[in-house]
């Protein structure tokens, strides 16, 4: 029996980036568009009648703003993930998304293969942030954390960020000359500090708490 396909809505005010990712979308059988908006309201009155299970949404738009859009998507409809796909990529916009609820963040220079594996995940009920996003995030929270808040040593500092960028506990063992054992001692600290489960929270938690130079 085929697995059922992931029902997507492509927001965004400019149509030829919508034709542009709905053509990725169309060249994989895992994916149905069901639906495309160029703004909140024109969004909301699909949603009357369309149930998706993810909606890519754009940051900048006529009207209500994405961040706007995704706080009250979250209120209305809980079943709803919601990816973020932008040219706004930094801290402020980030920080916005995340606190509205978002599932996932890209840049609009992000390949198809991670566009499709971020709408995978959050439909999964995963996070999904980009590697180009996570590794400023760290870079931003590194520089402005309060050691009397989270008391993380430089070592569990250098830590956070080799985790952040994806590498494995093996290769960050390697890069900072010391054991694998050593590396899962201090990951275990630092989720411990700062109350974290993953990378994904750790990034989360540094901007809902206002970690940066913002």
């Amino acid at each position: 029996m085929l697995e059922s396909k992931i029902k997507v809505i492509l927001v965004d005010d400019h149509q030829i980036v919508r034709e542009g990712f709905k053509l990725m979308l169309l060249l994989d059988d895992r994916f149905e568009t069901i639906g495309e908006a160029e703004s909140g309201n024109a969004l909301y009155s699909l949603l009357k009648e369309k149930k998706p299970d993810v909606v890519v949404l754009d940051i900048s738009m006529p009207g209500k703003s994405g961040i706007d859009v995704c706080k009250e998507l979250k209120q209305i409809y809980s079943g709803i993930k919601i990816l973020f796909l932008t040219a706004n990529v930094d801290i402020t916009h980030l920080k916005g998304a995340v606190k509205s609820g978002a599932d996932g963040f890209l840049p609009k220079d992000t390949s198809t293969e991670e566009f499709t594996t971020a709408i995978i995940e959050v439909s999964k009920g995963n996070s999904y942030f980009s590697q180009k996003v996570s590794g400023l995030m760290v870079k931003v929270m590194t520089m402005s954390i309060d050691d009397k808040e989270t008391e993380l040593t430089l070592r569990e500092l250098e830590i956070v960020k080799q985790l952040a960028d994806g590498n494995p506990q093996k290769e960050i063992a390697a890069n900072l000359f010391i054991s694998i054992r050593t590396v899962e001692s201090h990951k275990k600290n630092i989720q411990t500090k700062l109350g974290i489960e993953n990378t994904v929270d750790l990034v989360k938690y540094a901007i809902r708490e206002g970690l940066t130079i913002l």
